[in-house]
């Protein structure tokens, strides 16, 4: 279980290390059998927030617990909770904890990497549930966060345009909701590139996700 803590406490900020521990050490305590707790050895892109690199685990693969063991976290706590099961295996409870993140009335921005890497995925209710509630968060703080992290940005377009190849056939990639949040809300356009030394870096992280 050490193994798990070491990689989601580097998902979020610094400051929030004793909350994303105290998440995490409830998450085992109500864990029977802590063998069937793991989590993906990749993460996503180095993401920055804040000047600050994150690294957040591609996926979680445990079984979800009951909900009123919820109830002994601080609203942060709950936050982050949700933004850890939104990295789970199974996309029902990627959906619904996305769903609980836009239910509160203030959303932090360090959701934000959680919320966009939703939206390279194959599941397109989820995208849709993320584009509808976007505006919740400020449109200064999205622009900060892309202008933070491009490579992050090009890397997901790549992805979101290669499952609706795979997943949507015959849909047009422009009436897709998942081009509407990368155009629309990301501001993504040909602009945007992978510097040289990134490249890659990049790519090879992009082909061992596929």
């Amino acid at each position: 279980m050490k193994y798990l803590l070491d990689k989601f406490v580097a998902g979020f900020p610094a400051y929030l290390e004793k909350d994303v521990k105290n998440v995490l050490n409830i998450i085992k305590s109500k864990e029977t059998d802590h063998n069937c707790c793991s989590i993906s050895e990749n993460c996503f892109a180095d993401i920055s927030l804040d000047g600050e690199k994150l690294q957040i685990p591609y996926r979680f693969y445990h079984k979800e617990l009951i909900e009123d063991f919820a109830k002994e976290f601080t609203e942060t706590e709950q936050i982050i909770l949700h933004c850890i099961y939104s990295r789970s295996c199974n996309g029902f409870t990627r959906q619904k904890h996305i769903e609980s993140i836009f239910s509160f009335s203030e959303i932090p921005k360090w959701t934000l990497p959680y919320i966009i890497k939703l939206c390279d995925e194959y599941v397109m209710e989820i995208i849709k549930i993320i584009n509808n509630n976007i505006s919740k968060i400020s449109t200064n703080q999205i622009a900060e966060f892309v202008n933070e992290n491009k490579n992050f940005i090009v890397l997901g377009y790549a992805r979101m345009v290669s499952y609706l190849d795979c997943y949507y056939k015959g849909l047009k990639l422009k009436k897709y909701v998942g081009y509407k949040f990368y155009r629309n809300v990301l501001g993504y356009n040909k602009t945007f590139y992978i510097p040289n030394e990134s490249r890659i870096h990049g790519e090879t992280l992009l082909n061992n996700l596929f």
